[in-house]
């Protein structure tokens, strides 16, 4: 149809031809045609069944399942459809990464559309976190989120079983109804997930981590992966959740957070003695199962410091307690206390803190369920670190200036960046090596497009990207050289270390006799 051969020869296609109202016309009263009399044909069987067979035959061939199977056959059709113009759109532009990216994001599309729950299985990569180099971003992979957003408005019922060796920005959490984190697992992590999906096992697990918003709440941002080898730890004590729950800065998910299938209950506190000198502090309290599933809860208990001028954490977790529970049972947990739990390090030595603390006993660091306070005697701290050390006072720890640093720290910083000639080596990395070594700074250069090129069509500040150029620039030259394939060969890696330490014809020679 709408194919004429002329003269034996070469075929034309008409459809392009002529007037288009007419082409349409062709293929028009054809169509309309045949849906008439098909129609003609279900009308006539449905009369014909109803009146001889019986309803319940009727229900089988005019009722509204056909209409129901003929809804999802043709929302699958048209799915496809639809991606058919993304797909050539990519085929035509000859990417092969896109075209297999979409063919898999509407097959994925296709079948979680047609399930009643989806379970979406991510995380973050091995080109997003690893050995040997930082994240400057929490972003989740791109193609996982998109891909998840799809997914999630075609069909609201979705759980998210994630993988990560550390906390990255989930802000998909307020779109799916439910979140497993189950970390790096290791060879079981399957059998694992399954058990616990499926309730089979209960999950008890705590947060070891505070999951922030963003990058920026972090307390090292602003002077941490500066592209400079030297590391400054300017948040001090006030890592995790010591610097959120002092400074007051918002999380996504609290350290010591986490879920169960049932419900725990508090109650009933009690200390062995209001006043402490010394020795044993026990803190006791009853947890009750009041959900109707066996399960176990981590009881946390946090000191929370006096307030002072000199630098420490609003509260401290100080002692924890994992007690399993049938539904409705009830169990006394009890907790010791020392003296360093009243302690802090000040002039070369550990020293007990006199002052009021108070015990608090929770489920998380934000989520206290009981209070108790006990009275310290202990020694007494005059340091002002508030005149001293001004900036750790603020509103966060953003504003740390170098010198305050170096006033807390007590000593003069050292730059690990000033090397000299004859101080280079394999061990050093090649931006270290590009600060002395012409060749170094050449490879480095040519590296770059090079490891474009291998995420072709993907932005240059995609973090898998920005991972494996951090990995290659500030990793050990003998570890890129091993882990490059071939790619800088040993003796190119020798001649940019003696070119560093101005041995320029023994690099030269390097070069070429390897």
């Amino acid at each position: 149809m709408g194919i004429k051969r002329i003269g034996g020869g070469m075929a034309v296609n008409q459809i392009t031809e002529g007037v288009i109202w007419k082409q349409l016309l062709y293929f028009f009263f054809p169509i309309l045609f045949g849906t008439f009399f098909q129609q003609l044909y279900n009308t006539a069987d449905a009369v014909i069944v109803g009146q001889f067979v019986g309803t319940q035959a009727l229900a089988a061939v005019g009722g509204a399942t056909g209409s129901l199977i003929n809804f999802f056959v043709n929302l699958f059709v048209g799915l496809a459809s639809g991606t058919t113009v993304v797909i050539a759109q990519a085929y035509g532009a000859h990417d092969a990464e896109s075209v297999g990216g979409t063919v898999h994001t509407s097959v994925a599309l296709a079948l979680a559309a047609g399930q009643k729950t989806v379970l979406f299985f991510g995380g973050l990569t091995d080109q997003y976190e690893g050995e040997g180099y930082d994240r400057e971003s929490l972003a989740m992979p791109a193609n996982q989120l998109r891909l998840l957003n799809k997914i999630c408005e075609i069909n609201p019922n979705v759980a998210v079983v994630s993988f990560s060796g550390a906390p990255y920005d989930m802000a998909f959490e307020k779109k799916v109804r439910g979140i497993l984190q189950m970390y790096l697992g290791g060879e079981a992590v399957g059998e694992a997930c399954g058990e616990l999906l499926t309730g089979r096992v209960n999950p008890s697990g705590k947060l070891a981590e505070s999951w922030p918003y963003a990058v920026e709440d972090t307390p090292c941002h602003g002077f941490f992966a500066t592209g400079s080898d030297d590391i400054e730890y300017r948040e001090s004590i006030f890592m995790g959740y010591r610097y959120y729950d002092s400074f007051g800065i918002p999380v996504r998910f609290p350290f010591g957070f986490g879920l169960s299938y049932t419900t725990f209950a508090y109650g009933n506190p009690e200390l062995s003695s209001e006043t402490y000198e010394g020795g044993k502090l026990r803190v006791s309290l009853d947890v009750t199962n009041t959900g109707s599933a066996a399960g176990a809860e981590i009881v946390e208990l946090y000191v929370e410091n006096p307030p002072a001028d000199y630098l420490r954490a609003k509260k401290e977790l100080k002692g924890f307690q994992k007690v399993m529970l049938a539904p409705g049972e009830t169990k006394r947990v009890t907790m010791e206390l020392d003296e360093r739990s009243f302690s802090m390090f000040d002039e070369g030595r550990f020293r007990m803190i006199g002052g009021t603390y108070r015990m608090l006993i929770g489920s998380s660091v934000q989520d206290i369920r009981l209070a108790q306070t006990v009275t310290v005697q202990g020694e007494a701290c005059t340091r002002n670190d508030r005149e001293r050390l001004s900036d750790y006072f603020r509103k966060d720890l953003h504003g740390v200036t170098r010198q305050q640093f170096a006033a807390l720290y007590g000593k003069p910083l050292s730059h690990f960046d000033d090397r000299k000639p004859g101080e280079y080596t394999l061990y050093d990395s090649l931006n270290q090596l590009a600060e002395a070594s012409p060749l170094a700074r050449t490879v480095r250069k040519a590296a770059r497009p090079l490891v474009y090129s291998m995420f072709k069509g993907i932005p240059h500040d995609d973090p898998q990207v920005v991972m494996v150029l951090m990995g290659m620039e500030n990793g050990m030259i003998d570890s890129v050289v091993c882990q490059s394939g071939g790619m800088l060969p040993m003796r190119v890696a020798e001649a940019m270390v003696l070119q560093a330490n101005g041995h320029r014809g023994k690099a030269l020679w390097k070069l070429i006799r390897g």
